[in-house]
């Protein structure tokens, strides 16, 4: 298997990690070697399947927030009362989810990104966020592994020209989907209205991919039942 979906028995290269599948008459032995080095060694038992996922960058090397805050290599520029579709990627790690009827539980995860962690906003009122820098795109693009392509619709509201430089995420309401067998992961639509030159907030939309299974969000994210909405207070 080369991509998303079921982890057979054998062995996996992912970047410079290695997942090693193996059947045993109590169960399974899972291991995730890197560089040569043993970093998980799991024995599993019961299981009804393993799946291999993309996951929100945000539980490595332990979950502590559940923000993301992308850094635009080229600022956008839009015109008072203007609209435009782009495209972006978002950072994902992955995760390796265990099996029994409807029961899951995530045994590892790990990244093959550089991890780094910044603070959006005032130290006393502010949020720290995974930190990523992506490049804004025209047309739809292969994400590839560790990314997630992602569609935003960004509107300009104001009657001044406004400059988006930042794009703050939540991982609670974000949806992650996967193509099986491959490295291809997106997220929902995005609509990101610039309500002031200083503020905006983000809705979280439906799929713009098909063929795509959704992952099965972690207990510490599940989506909101109320709000479905992201405000950007310090700064865009």
């Amino acid at each position: 298997m080369t991509g998303y979906g079921l982890v057979a028995e054998g062995s996996l290269n992912i970047g410079d990690h290695r997942i090693e599948l193996e059947s045993i008459e109590n169960g399974r032995v899972y291991r995730r070697i890197y560089r040569g080095e043993v970093k998980a060694e799991l024995l599993i038992s019961g299981v009804e399947k393993i799946v291999l996922t993309p996951i929100y960058p945000v539980m490595v090397p332990k979950f502590f927030t559940q923000y993301i805050l992308l850094e635009l290599k080229e600022p956008l520029v839009i015109a008072p009362g203007s609209h435009i579709v782009i495209y972006t990627f978002v950072p994902v790690d992955l995760a390796v989810y265990v099996y029994r009827s409807e029961m899951y539980r995530i045994v590892d995860a790990f990244s093959i990104n550089k991890i780094k962690y910044t603070l959006y906003g005032p130290i006393e009122q502010g949020v720290v966020a995974r930190y990523w820098r992506t490049e804004l795109l025209r047309q739809e693009s292969y994400p590839g592994l560790g990314k997630a392509l992602t569609r935003l619709v960004v509107v300009n509201k104001t009657r001044e020209w406004a400059r988006l430089s930042k794009i703050l995420l939540d991982s609670s309401p974000l949806k992650l989907y996967y193509r099986r067998g491959s490295w291809e992961a997106y997220t929902q639509e995005l609509s990101l209205t610039i309500d002031t030159p200083s503020t905006a907030s983000i809705v979280y939309g439906k799929p713009f991919v098909e063929d795509a299974v959704a992952i099965d969000d972690p207990p510490e994210l599940k989506p909101p039942r109320i709000t479905n909405r992201t405000d950007m207070l310090w700064g865009i």
